[in-house]
């Protein structure tokens, strides 16, 4: 059972009354490898709106001069939400059904540092915007139907996304996470979590994001996941705009099902990883793809399940999303 907290404040903006409130999600369950995980969430209630909605933050941005612009209680017009620091238990247990080996053994992991993630994945607008191009195989240029610039950019392989990211961060005066000669990466910063640019999320900040305090198969608590997650089986062999099914409880959409999302890690077992801020040191050249798409089964939509690829695929149903560390 989970229980849910919540603290609210009135706050008086002009003449309308927001609730904003700071809520914890901690989990009850008897779990062996920690009886209490608390998730802080930070949402806003509108008068007229009276639902609980998390409430979009500002990403790092910088002006001219090198000055910080950004302010954490603005709501961000580039479409990112405040991912709080805390900690989880990542991965899956051993009953879950359709559980992939890999999904283990469960292990707490601690986000150190709070992010900002994109309420989506990148559309295929946004990046023609940056890019000024679309390789989308669902778009005007491609060989599928076209879906519009609403649905998620695809057919980018691992490279292509941190190029965007570099792009992205050079556009709001950020000092680019990596250098990129050919298929030879490096990380402009001490680790990738310390990055001032955007950047693809971790791993383990990928799971923590999708799951926001839940510990069940897929972040709806539901048996299923057609009511958060275009997959093979109501997908009818095709993309679909971003934000058409259920959010997560921190404002996410499509983290389950659509395209498949890049993460940063190299894939590999989770033994060898840290507990906290963990990042794969496995050399496999494979990197990590997460959240199951329109192509695949619905048990790839599950918040624990792992899938790879070479950094070089591309394929119709591979996307991804950016995130940006906190300062």
């Amino acid at each position: 059972m989970r229980k849910r907290t919540f603290l609210y404040f009135i706050v008086i903006m002009n003449t309308s009354i927001f609730f904003a409130c700071n809520a914890g999600l901690t989990n009850t369950t008897n779990n062996s490898l920690s009886e209490s995980i608390t998730v802080p969430i930070l949402c806003a209630v509108n008068e007229h709106v009276l639902e609980h909605v998390c409430e979009p933050c500002a990403p790092r941005m910088r002006n001219e001069a090198g000055d910080n612009t950004s302010d954490e209680n603005t709501f961000c017009e580039e479409g990112f939400v405040l991912i709080p620091s805390g900690s989880f238990v990542m991965g899956s247990p051993n009953n879950e059904l359709e559980r992939d080996n890999d999904e283990g053994p469960q292990h707490e992991v601690t986000i150190t540092r709070s992010f900002y993630m994109q309420r989506h994945e990148v559309t295929q607008g946004e990046w023609e915007v940056l890019m000024e191009n679309n390789p989308s195989y669902f778009s005007f240029s491609g060989d599928g139907f076209e879906c519009g610039s609403d649905c998620p950019v695809e057919q980018v392989n691992w490279f292509d996304a941190l190029r965007y990211a570099n792009a992205l961060s050079t556009e709001h005066n950020l000092v680019p996470c990596f250098t990129i000669n050919n298929t030879n990466v490096m990380i402009n910063a001490d680790t990738i979590y310390d990055c001032e640019g955007y950047r693809l999320p971790t791993e383990a900040e990928w799971e923590y994001a999708i799951r926001a305090g839940t510990t069940t198969s897929f972040y709806n608590e539901e048996e299923t996941s057609d009511d958060i997650a275009w997959h093979r089986s109501n997908s009818n062999d095709r993309i679909y705009p971003v934000g058409q099914k259920e959010a997560n409880l921190w404002g996410l959409n499509d983290m389950s099902g659509n395209v498949y999302e890049w993460c940063w890690d190299p894939y590999g077992s989770y033994d060898s990883l840290a507990s906290n801020d963990p990042v794969s040191i496995n050399f496999d050249s494979r990197r990590i793809l997460r959240g199951g798409s329109w192509y695949g089964s619905a048990s790839g939509t599950r918040s624990a399940n792992r899938s790879y690829e070479e950094p070089d695929s591309r394929f119709r149903s591979i996307g991804f999303r950016l995130v940006i560390s906190a300062l």
